[in-house]
């Protein structure tokens, strides 16, 4: 029993070696991979933290180009307020002076209706006196016409009756010599 206790303890030796060395071994694994993990794990942080700062970096000009568009944009929005008060005051000065002309011609206007009515007025009581007129020398015209067509008549009668010899026989009788009658008129 002693050679087979010895080859049994000698198994067992080799057997607590064996374990201990997969142990070791386990152990050193274990560590390597620990090891390893935290070399991942702190590669891993580096790139996060590395990202962060990168994202950091961009959110700050993201916001340092959000106040430079905001304040350019609020600069912007008062310009065009001034540029639109400016407009309006322009529009209302326009719109006064367009009411000025407006009333000014009006005014003219009222001014040379008054005068048209005026001109009316005065061609009526012109056209009357000319038709006043019109009438009295047709008046005088158709007078005329008829003293000379009485004259007319007048002369005739009296060319007939001096020819006939009829008419005035007294003066004959007084001896009237030729030529001592009156004067014609031509």
């Amino acid at each position: 029993m002693c050679k087979c206790a010895k080859r049994l303890s000698k198994q067992v030796d080799i057997q607590a070696l064996k374990m201990e060395k997969r142990k070791k071994l386990e152990e050193k694994l274990q560590e390597q991979q620990l090891k390893r993990t935290q070399f991942e794990t702190n590669k891993a942080e580096s790139d996060l933290e590395k990202k962060r700062e990168l994202l950091k970096d961009q959110l700050q000009q993201q916001a340092e180009v959000h106040e430079a568009k905001k304040k350019y944009l609020h600069y912007r929005h008062e310009e065009l307020q001034q540029l639109q008060l400016d407009w309006q005051q322009r529009t209302d000065m326009m719109l006064h002076e367009v009411e000025h002309q407006l009333n000014e011609v009006n005014c003219k206007r009222a001014i040379t209706l008054d005068k048209l009515a005026e001109l009316k007025r005065t061609f009526r009581e012109m056209e009357e006196v000319v038709l006043e007129d019109r009438k009295e020398q047709e008046k005088l015209r158709r007078q005329q016409e008829e003293n000379m067509a009485a004259t007319k008549i007048q002369a005739w009668w009296r060319g007939v009756m001096s020819r006939r010899g009829l008419g005035k026989k007294a003066d004959k009788k007084k001896g009237k010599k030729k030529g001592e009658g009156k004067k014609k008129k031509k």
